[in-house]
């Protein structure tokens, strides 16, 4: 259960009409919309993650140059 205190009357009504627009009772919109915000990752898990597969081996070796290549030949395709 999670309970938020001090919610403005302004920003409960603007959820309040975006839950019924959306044919949902506030509750079931604002669960909809935490499930949404849990489901991106923060930066710090994606570092995290990128740091777990590096160490494990499962990044593909690329050096600077070839980085370096890759973005100005994007640029250039622009």
């Amino acid at each position: 259960m999670i309970q938020i205190r001090n919610v403005p009357p302004d920003l409960h009504a603007l959820l309040t009409d975006r839950a019924k627009a959306s044919g949902m009772n506030l509750s079931d919109f604002l669960k909809k919309q935490l499930e949404r915000m849990a489901a991106v990752p923060t930066n710090a898990e994606i570092f995290a993650q990128v740091e777990a597969d590096a160490k494990a081996g499962l990044l593909p070796e690329i050096s600077r140059e070839e980085i370096v290549a890759g973005i100005r030949e994007d640029r250039d395709s622009r």
